[in-house]
């Protein structure tokens, strides 16, 4: 295992530790059987994702260029991460109980924006004989990296349920604007 190839996948895990330790803002409050169980269907979908559309996109390495599809994907990450962190931001100013959804349809949409980068990294795989390998990797750093952010979103667990839902939603919303960067 090399160095270059940690480092990329540290970089592609970014986006979904700021996701996991998001989602860990919000649940911590809960209890530790809870947090473990979401933690790790979080990380586990996040490093699946990661893994699998890498290696799709090293599969179709020779095929696919990005000259039709890429202004749409980027448009479709930008909308998915700011209707989430607007809606944390918006609901943080309510006095009800707060939640992030744990529903399939929108945690597939998360571990979708979040790896779209894994995707154009997995095109440079096309030619690579260990492509497979490398993006397993992607998916276990990945996997590891959320684990770990998740779990680190535990120790602000005192700070006002309020404010835990606007760092959230402003995490998403720099993850929509660092899109265009």
């Amino acid at each position: 295992m090399n160095l270059d190839l940690i480092l990329l996948s540290l970089a592609l895990a970014a986006d979904a530790s700021i996701v996991g330790f998001s989602y860990g803002l919000i649940s911590s409050d809960k209890g530790a059987h809870h947090r473990v169980r979401e933690g790790g269907i979080l990380a586990l979908l996040f490093g699946i994702f990661q893994f699998g559309m890498s290696y799709l996109g090293s599969l179709a390495g020779h095929y696919l260029t990005f000259v039709h599809f890429g202004p749409l994907s980027q448009w479709l990450i930008v909308v998915i991460f700011a209707i989430l962190g607007l809606k944390m931001i918006k609901d943080s100013f309510n006095s009800e109980e707060k939640t992030l959804s744990m529903e399939w349809h929108v945690l597939l949409g998360v571990a979708f924006a979040t790896s779209v980068d894994a995707l154009g990294v997995g095109i440079s795989f096309g030619t690579l004989p260990s492509a497979f390998y490398d993006c397993m990797v992607i998916g276990v750093v990945t996997f590891i990296s959320c684990c770990v952010a998740y779990g680190f979103s535990g120790i602000f667990k005192h700070m006002p349920e309020a404010w835990t839902l606007r760092v959230a939603g402003c995490l998403m919303l720099f993850l929509a604007v660092k899109t265009f960067i």
